[in-house]
């Protein structure tokens, strides 16, 4: 199985799920080789609501997990939210990446961090509306590693958004 998984970590985040969940990102899955998609869908349950009709990739879903390790590191592709826990287990991995970016945070260091990252080409940030197109632009393919056992490039983004926010 070729999968992709997707985590909103510990809380919610309709607007991913309910994107994962559209016909048009899981045609898009299904063109790019991905046969499954398993969802961690936290407090967005409501949202997770994958087509009643033949589908295109195998999709299931769950809210919490105490074995979500086993999720991460059975995908071929992981869409997260921006979290850096979530960050790190996909990168700490070697898996690529896209981030899905949400707005709707005040003061969103989440962003930041996920920018930060995008820009040394560890992971892809999308908006969650433009998932589809980010699978189909193929960028997630061509990620530059993160080098293992190296908290350095995420302790010092952290450290300078601290820095920022306490002034």
């Amino acid at each position: 199985m070729v999968k992709i998984f997707v985590t909103v970590g510990s809380t919610g985040f309709d607007t991913l799920v309910a994107s994962v969940c559209s016909t048009q990102f899981l045609e898009s899955a299904k063109r790019e080789g991905f046969d499954e998609i398993v969802v961690q869908y936290g407090a967005s349950g409501a949202c997770f609501t994958p087509p009643r009709d033949l589908l295109p990739v195998r999709v299931s879903g769950f809210s919490y997990s105490n074995s979500i390790e086993e999720h991460y590191d059975s995908a071929s592709l992981i869409v997260s939210h921006a979290g850096s826990g979530s960050i790190l287990a996909a990168l700490r991995r070697g898996i690529p990446l896209v981030v899905a970016i949400n707005d709707r945070l005040m003061d969103n260091h989440q962003r930041e961090l996920a920018d930060a990252l995008a820009e040394m080409n560890h992971l892809v940030v999308s908006k969650p509306s433009e998932l589809a197109v980010a699978l189909r632009k193929r960028e997630y393919r061509t990620l530059a590693p993160y080098p293992p056992g190296n908290p350095r490039p995420i302790g010092s983004i952290l450290d300078q958004e601290v820095f920022e926010h306490s002034k």
